[in-house]
């Protein structure tokens, strides 16, 4: 299999953690692939071993991103196309369905398309307050054909710059391809978002559904619904799904207090999300294809939503022992339990 990993920084600016993660990715990956690097630094500092790929990008004087020129010739020389950094800096729009995507080195949110239409992953995003990659985690769940990466690593990633170890605070699983467990003692959602966009009406519409699951689960939530300019529309669905619709939030701490957990449009209230994400120490939050869902969570094994294209809401809820989609965390010998087959033959 033939890999092109794109980066923009080049690789000895460790301070940006794509570099580290496609430099390891590259290293566990060439035992058994070929694998090539993209750098669109070097390759404006006009470095040899990259002028082959001058062909392929359109390079703009600043420093920040760059646009395909033909994305069926890069398709044509790779199998897989793998893209580190923040989504704004590639033109992506130009490519079908069939490259990966790995975007926001900082945010770490991904986006993976599978070759010939195999499956699709989401979106999935990673945060700790010190900005982690996790870049083992992530390369395991990318590859759904076959497990690439097969060495039975903790979670690695990218603190401050340092790569190290990262300790996970107990009570915390998180599961892969769409899914996301949420057990009997989150009893408070917050859901913050632009409740004139139409990402947030599909997003709530979405937690009507949610909660007639949790119900039929025997778990009773109380939604707590944040936002201003809400559509009379919003205002009447959160009334005929009895959530505590509130409107604008008082203050971020109000807010840590009335809830156990938050729900967001990915796309939405970025600086909200920083600002609770920094008041909330210690905690790993759990992002989903259309969510970031920040507490510290006692999760059980029977609840898990799903969703089996990268454009849908979850919908689907699996058992989290039955699903073979899943990447689960282990809070007691601290080791990851890897069972990835192809989303088709589970939904």
């Amino acid at each position: 299999m033939k890999i092109l990993l794109i980066t923009i920084h080049d690789s000895t600016d460790l301070k940006f953690g794509d570099t580290v993660i496609a430099s390891e990715v590259r290293r566990t990956l060439s035992n058994n692939h070929s694998v090539s690097v993209f750098s669109k630094r070097e390759v404006s500092c006009v470095n040899p071993l990259l002028v082959a790929f001058r062909s392929l990008f359109f390079l703009p004087k600043s420093a920040w991103g760059f646009k395909i020129k033909d994305p069926n010739e890069l398709k044509r020389r790779f199998d897989r196309v793998i893209f580190f950094g923040p989504n704004w800096l590639v033109n992506h729009r130009e490519f079908s369905d069939d490259v990966f995507y790995i975007y926001d080195n900082m945010a770490l949110n991904i986006a993976i398309r599978v070759k010939n239409n195999q499956t699709g992953f989401g979106f999935y995003q990673m945060y700790l307050r010190a900005q982690i990659l996790c870049w083992n985690f992530l390369m395991k769940a990318a590859f759904v054909k076959k497990v690439l990466v097969s060495r039975k690593d903790h979670l690695f990633g990218v603190l401050n710059g340092s790569y190290k170890q990262i300790c996970i605070p107990n009570g915390i699983k998180y599961v892969s391809n769409y899914s996301v467990t949420i057990g009997p003692k989150v009893h408070r959602i917050g859901f913050f978002g632009s409740l004139d966009s139409e990402q947030s009406f599909r997003a709530l519409r979405f937690l009507v559904e949610l909660n007639t699951v949790f119900i039929q689960k025997g778990v009773k939530p109380r939604f707590n619904i944040y936002g201003a300019r809400a559509s009379r529309e919003v205002v009447d669905l959160c009334r005929n799904a009895r959530f505590n619709f509130i409107g604008p939030y008082e203050s971020i701490e109000t807010m840590r207090k009335e809830n156990d957990i938050f729900l967001f449009p990915m796309f939405s209230g970025t600086g909200i999300k920083n600002r609770i994400l920094e008041s909330i120490s210690g905690n790993l939050p759990f992002v989903t294809n259309s969510f970031a869902v920040y507490g510290s969570i006692d999760l059980p094994d029977e609840l898990v939503i799903a969703s089996n294209k990268s454009e849908d809401w979850f919908h689907k809820i699996l058992s989290f022992s039955d699903n073979p989609v899943l990447v689960s965390f282990s809070t007691r010998n601290l080791s990851w339990d890897f069972r990835l087959k192809k989303l088709e033959e589970l939904l």
